[in-house]
């Protein structure tokens, strides 16, 4: 196996765990075997919604359009952040069934992203809780929902530009059509194509390292 691909890891046994407590008593010492037993009925609810709102985009166009001015736009520091009901959401009739859909799957994503953090956590040498105090509470966690539909000619198509990921860890799903992810190998600073694989998720979790 060239050392440059990206490693698959299931974590079946770790999400199986009933609590936080029960995985840093795993994490301390316990020997876990961690298996691939995803909640895939949760994640084709969530890939089913996801297009149906992309496509209406054309359609709801003035129900996204951001303000005019720089006075009219809202808020970004965290002191001056709206509620918590900022999400403003497309009625049941328009997209039935969207807004459960995206709260549970956001919910589930959360719950893996603690648990993935205490993992991180222990490969740093700390105790597997040293990050929960960080995200306890509100924190800055989303869920983007990106459309990449083939492009005949992508040099002439306007998509979202090359970037980093800028949270501290990112669970992405890739819909296994376009493969535009890639990774840095650092010790050939070249960088490797992360071809999708059905039934996983991409886990980028540089930025705890940093911090």
């Amino acid at each position: 196996m060239d050392v440059r691909q990206v490693p698959v890891i299931g974590i079946g046994a770790l999400m199986g765990l009933s609590s936080d407590a029960e995985v840093d008593d795993a994490l301390r010492g316990a020997k876990q075997e961690l298996l691939h037993r995803n909640d895939r009925q949760r994640v084709q609810h969530c890939k089913l919604c996801a297009p149906s709102f992309v496509c209406l985009w054309k359609q709801s166009a003035p129900f996204f359009v951001l303000p005019k001015t720089a006075a009219d736009s809202p808020p970004t520091d965290k002191i001056e952040r709206l509620d918590e009901d900022q999400n403003q959401w497309l009625d049941e009739v328009t997209l039935p069934g969207f807004r459960n859909e995206m709260q549970l799957y956001y919910k589930k994503m959360e719950r893996i992203a603690r648990r993935l953090l205490k993992v991180f956590a222990v490969a740093l040498g700390e105790k597997p809780a040293v990050f929960d105090k960080f995200y306890d509470g509100n924190h800055s966690s989303i869920l983007r929902l990106n459309h990449y539909p083939m492009a005949p000619e992508p040099e002439k198509t306007m998509g979202v530009y090359h970037h980093t990921d800028f949270g501290a860890l990112t669970i992405l799903l890739q819909d296994g059509e376009v493969a535009s992810l890639q990774v840095l190998h650092r010790d050939s600073q070249t960088w490797v194509n992360v071809p999708p694989r059905k039934g996983t998720y991409s886990i980028n979790g540089a930025l705890v390292g940093a911090f």
